[in-house]
C-alpha cells in the first residue's frame, strides 16, 4: 500500500515538472505597438543638401524617451551609424535609408513636445530622418530597441537563469523519483531500522561495524582451525593401524565430538556476529538515505522559492529591466532640406 502510494506521488510530480517547464508560464520581454501621429506640415533641415549621391530624406520621426540607459543614450547621442544598423528591426529599413544612416547625421538629440534637450537630462528627446514614411516608422522602433537594449539584455538574462531553475528543478525532482523507488519512506524506514538496532550516531554504529568485522575475522579463523583439527581427527579414525590400538578410536571419537561441539560454538559466534553487522549496516543505509531524501527535498524546495522569486521579479521588473516609456505620441512629418 505504501509502494502504491508513492508512485502514485511520483505521478503528481512529474506533472507537477510538466508544468513548471510550460513556455506559456515564462515571462516574456513585453512588445510595444507604437501609435504614430502623422503631422503634415513640413519641417526644414540642414546638413542633407550638400551630401552627393544620398537619396535625401522626406520624413521625420520624432519621440521622447523616459529615463533611458545614459550608455545608449550616449550612442545616439554619438550617431554611431553601424550601431543604428544592428537593431533588429533595422533589417526591414530600404537600401536608401542605409545609404543615408551610414552617410549622414539622421538620430538627433531635439525638443520633443515643446520640452529643451539638455546632456544629462534623463529624458531623450529623438528626431529621425528617413526617405520613407515607413523606414521613418522602422527607425523609430530601431532607435528605441537600441536605446532599452541593455534593459532588455538584463530581463532575458534573469530570464536565462530562471529558465536554468526550472530545468535543474526537473532534473532534482527526477533524481528524487528514482531515488524512491529504491528507497520507499526513507523517514520510516529509519524508525523500523531503529527498533532493532540503535546507536547515538552514524559514526557509533561505524566503529561498532569495525570491531564486529574483526571479530568475525577472528572467528572464521577459529573455524579454520576447528574444521583443519576435525579432519585430521577423522583421517587417523580410517586409519585401521592406528584404531586398532588399544583405546584410541574412543580418545579420538571423544576428540571428534568436542571439535564438533567447537565448530557448532564458532559458527552460533558467527551468526550472531553477522546478524548484528547486518543490523548495523542497514542503520547505517537507513540513516545515509534518510539524510539523502532530506537534502534532496530541502534542495527542490529552495530550487521552487528560487523559480517563485525570479519569476516575480520578471513579472514586476526593476527600472533597468523593463522597456522605457515612450513619453507622449511619436509623430510623423514631411522634411524639406535645405543648403546649410
Amino acid at each position: 500500500m505504501n509502494r502504491a502510494r508513492t508512485f502514485v506521488c511520483l505521478g503528481a510530480i512529474g506533472l507537477l515538472v510538466a508544468g513548471t517547464l510550460a513556455q506559456d508560464d515564462l515571462p516574456e520581454w513585453p512588445e510595444r505597438e507604437l501609435q504614430f501621429e502623422r503631422i503634415d506640415d513640413a519641417i526644414v533641415v540642414t546638413g542633407f543638401s550638400e551630401k552627393p549621391g544620398l537619396v535625401l530624406p522626406r520624413y521625420a520621426v520624432s519621440f521622447l524617451l523616459a529615463e533611458a540607459d545614459s550608455d545608449d543614450k550616449d550612442q545616439v547621442r554619438r550617431r554611431v551609424d553601424d550601431w543604428l544598423l544592428q537593431a533588429p528591426s533595422a533589417e526591414q529599413l530600404s537600401e536608401e535609408q542605409r545609404n543615408l544612416v551610414r552617410g549622414a547625421d539622421v538620430v538627433r538629440s531635439t525638443r520633443v513636445h515643446g520640452k529643451p534637450m539638455r546632456y544629462g537630462d534623463p529624458e531623450l528627446g529623438i528626431q529621425i530622418y528617413a526617405v520613407t514614411e515607413e523606414d521613418a516608422r522602422v527607425m523609430a522602433r530601431a532607435v528605441i530597441e537600441l536605446v532599452e537594449g541593455s534593459h532588455r539584455r538584463s530581463f532575458e538574462h534573469y530570464r536565462d537563469i530562471l529558465i536554468d531553475g526550472i530545468t535543474h528543478l526537473a532534473e532534482r525532482r527526477h533524481k528524487l523519483e528514482e531515488f524512491l523507488r529504491e528507497h520507499p519512506d526513507p523517514a520510516k524506514k529509519l524508525e523500523e531500522v531503529k527498533k532493532t538496532i540503535w546507536y547515538e550516531s552514524i559514526e557509533e554504529a561505524q566503529e561498532d561495524m569495525r570491531v564486529l568485522e574483526k571479530a568475525l575475522r577472528g572467528v572464521d579463523v577459529d573455524i579454520s582451525g576447528i574444521a583443519a583439527k576435525t579432519a585430521s581427527i577423522r583421517n587417523y579414525l580410517d586409519d585401521a593401524d592406528i584404531v586398532e590400538r588399544p583405546g584410541v578410536e574412543n580418545m579420538l571419537s571423544q576428540l571428534l565430538i568436542q571439535q564438533d561441539i567447537e565448530m557448532a560454538g564458532a559458527v552460533a559466534r558467527k551468526a550472531a556476529l553477522d546478524s548484528h553487522l547486518q543490523r548495523a549496516h542497514a542503520y547505517v543505509r537507513a540513516v545515509e538515505a534518510s539524510k539523502k531524501h532530506q537534502k534532496m527535498t530541502r534542495s527542490i524546495r529552495d530550487n521552487e522559492r528560487f523559480i517563485e522569486l525570479k519569476r516575480d521579479e520578471l513579472r514586476n521588473p526593476a527600472e533597468g529591466m523593463r522597456p522605457v516609456d515612450v513619453l507622449g505620441p511619436v509623430t510623423i512629418q514631411p522634411v524639406e532640406c535645405a543648403d546649410e
